[in-house]
């Protein structure tokens, strides 16, 4: 486990070097990408359209809550009393909240159950929420349907965070990772 941390750690460390340096050298990383690319998940910047479609999806076995372009969506066990915990830039860099513009509601597509609502970010914008846990999207998730970021533990300014795909009411959570993500080149 202490080497996994260390490993995590330097990691994270390093992939945010790579995006301060991209900035230094006058280039813009916007959240939503990775290494200044749009990856194939995750919305360019961290708001959508008008409206966010939240849908569900077969992954790994299981039903899992995906985002408008197919990307699975996940909670973590720190978020509590419908307030994300997940707000330093290193946090937010890896998982990116799933945001509608301030006073916009999001969509649901069939099969979606629970309570979706919002909750407002100092950024202006409001983080989507089942059943007041928000929601966010693994920057790591290169396609629809991955679950990279299933069972996935990290720490960011001394938090420890526990990561699950975000699942509909009452469904039976999908299977963890082939790959967790201290696993994964690059994270």
């Amino acid at each position: 486990m202490h080497t996994n941390r260390i490993r995590l750690t330097f990691s994270i460390i390093a992939g945010l070097g790579v995006l301060g340096l991209a900035a230094a050298c006058g280039g813009t990383v916007a959240s939503g990408t990775q290494y200044g690319a749009p990856i194939g998940n995750a919305p360019a910047g961290q708001g959508n359209s008008a409206a966010t479609t939240i849908s569900v999806m077969s992954v790994n076995g299981g039903k899992v809550l995906v985002g408008p372009t197919g990307s699975t969506l996940y909670t973590n066990d720190q978020d509590t009393g419908g307030k994300p915990a997940c707000v330093s830039k290193g946090c937010t860099a890896v998982w990116i909240p799933l945001t509608v513009p301030a006073g916009k509601s999001p969509t649901t597509a069939a099969g979606v159950s629970g309570t979706i609502s919002t909750v407002a970010l100092a950024d202006g914008m409001d983080q989507v929420t089942m059943n007041g846990k928000p929601l966010y999207i693994f920057a790591l998730d290169e396609s629809p349907g991955q679950a990279q970021g299933n069972g996935a533990e990290d720490t960011f300014d001394g938090m420890h965070f526990s990561w699950h795909s975000a699942v509909p009411a009452g469904a039976p959570a999908a299977a963890t990772s082939q790959a967790p993500a201290n696993n994964i080149p690059g994270y």
